[in-house]
Parts: structure tokens; C-alpha cells; sequence
């Protein structure tokens, strides 16, 4: 079944950035931060209404009736096989994991050692592991469909927007002091971009989540291009002070993935 309806990961993968972009651009220009009911009523408006909007265009791309997406975002997740009922199962356990640990650490501490952090790095590395072996389109479209969650409850929470705001004191705890502030927590957000792509080697899930697919190995070339970007790395890691998940995979993509 799942076969049968991965022609929408393309559109939706479109018209969801899109829709997160301007859901974004529209709280910026429009909202400031603070607790405020009216406030809070009108941006939880806006982003049912950006939502809507997003399932109106992605039926005019694929060209099917409104009324049928609903099953096809259901037969997108469940194909029926015993395999997809494992990697969900998987991650069920591996999210669950998260959160549990992010409640104990909230409750026993105010500030989160980056051993505590690395705890995440572990969770989401094992989902992108499995589903790059057992399900590569699958968890390419649920890498794209996180990080856009992921921006948009930040988004949320930096507002102070109830009910989300709800989440400051757990995000708050798992702060990085030498790359954020509690005004804009980039943490989750550079975590998925990040820690993916270290667990699953340099370039691997980059290329999964542009959809270009793994690039074979070339024996001895790719030996010299490893010698050369294992290095490189290091030393930015060594004179980066922030965004380091995100710069040292693009970094090690991009020599490893040259000619």
C-alpha cells in the first residue's frame, strides 16, 4: 500500500516547508512575544489556517479530492507489513525514551550536562539508522516533517503562545550556553539537522534527505577524500563556537561527495 501513494512525498514535502516558511514569517511580522489570550487565540487561527491552506495546495498538486488526503497521509504511514509495524514500533520506543529521560532530567536539574544531550543524539541517530537500512523514503519524509514540527513549536514557545509555552521548562534545561539563549532554543532544530548525519556516516542521510540516494563507495578515491575531510572537521569543530551539528556534516558532505 505504501508503494501505491509515495507520489505525495514530493508534493508534501514542498508544500509543507512552504507552509512553515510562512506560518514563521507571518508570527515574526505579526506577533511579539508575551502572554497575552487574545494574542494567543489569533496565532493558533493562523496556524490552523496555514494548515488548511497547505492540504488545499498539496490536493491541487497531487490533483486528488481534499477529502482523500487523510487516507493517503494514513496509508503513507501504514502500508499493513509487518516490517513498517516494527520500525514504528521502534520509533514509538525511541521517542518514548526521549521524552521519558526529558521529564527525570526537568525534575532532578535545572541545567543538563552535554553528556545529557548527547542522550538525544543517540535516540534520533538509531531511528535514522533503521529506517535508512529497513525504509530510506520513509524516514526521508519523516526527517523533513520533524524538523518543520520542530521549527514550528519553537516558533510557538519563543512567542510564549499557550499551550505551547509549556514546554519552556523542559527545552530550557537542555540548553547549549555557548550556542543559544531561552529567547530562540535551537538545540532540537540543529540536533535533527546534526546528529543524523554523524550516526549514519558523512553524507549518508544528507543525501537521503535531498532524495539523491547513498553514493557508492569508490574504493581508494573515497579513501583519500576521508583522510582529507576527517581532519578538515576537527579542526573546524576546534574553532566553531555554534552550529557545529549542522556545519561539520554539510562540510564532510560536501568533500566527500567531490568529483
Amino acid at each position: 500500500m505504501s508503494e501505491l501513494v509515495e507520489f505525495i512525498d514530493g508534493p508534501l514535502i514542498l508544500v509543507s516547508w512552504i507552509s512553515t516558511a510562512a506560518f514563521t514569517l507571518i508570527g515574526q511580522a505579526f506577533f511579539r512575544p508575551g502572554k497575552n489570550r487574545f494574542k494567543a487565540v489569533w496565532l493558533n487561527a493562523v496556524l490552523f489556517g496555514v494548515v488548511f491552506v497547505a492540504f488545499v495546495n498539496l490536493s491541487f498538486l497531487i490533483k486528488e479530492p481534499i477529502y482523500q488526503l487523510p487516507y493517503y497521509c494514513y496509508a503513507r504511514v501504514w502500508d499493513g507489513t509487518r516490517k513498517r509495524a516494527y520500525l514504528l514500533l521502534f520509533f514509538i520506543v525511541q521517542l518514548s525514551a526521549s521524552f521519558i529521560f526529558c521529564a527525570i532530567q526537568t525534575t532532578q536539574t535545572t541545567k543538563a550536562t552535554t553528556s545529557h544531550r548527547k542522550f538525544f543524539h543517540l535516540t534520533i541517530g538509531l531511528i535514522a539508522f533503521s529506517g535508512i537500512i529497513y525504509d530510506p523514503k520513509f524516514v526521508r519524509l519523516s526527517a523533513h516533517l520533524m524538523l518543520q514540527i520542530f521549527i514550528i513549536l519553537e516558533h510557538l514557545r519563543s512567542l510564549e503562545c499557550p499551550p505551547f509555552n509549556f514546554l519552556n521548562p523542559y527545552l530550557r534545561t537542555f540548553i547549549d550556553p555557548n550556542q543559544e539563549s531561552e529567547t530562540f532554543i535551537l538545540t532540537p532544530i540543529l540536533l535533527i539537522l546534526g546528529s543524523l548525519a554523524m550516526f549514519v556516516g558523512q553524507g549518508a542521510f544528507y543525501s537521503i534527505l535531498l532524495g539523491f540516494g547513498i553514493v557508492p563507495f569508490k574504493g581508494y578515491t573515497d579513501l583519500i577524500k576521508i583522510a582529507i575531510a576527517v581532519p578538515i572537521c576537527t579542526l573546524a569543530e576546534a574553532a566553531l563556537s555554534f552550529g557545529d551539528n549542522v556545519i561539520l556534516p554539510s562540510l564532510a558532505w560536501i568533500i566527500l561527495s567531490w568529483p
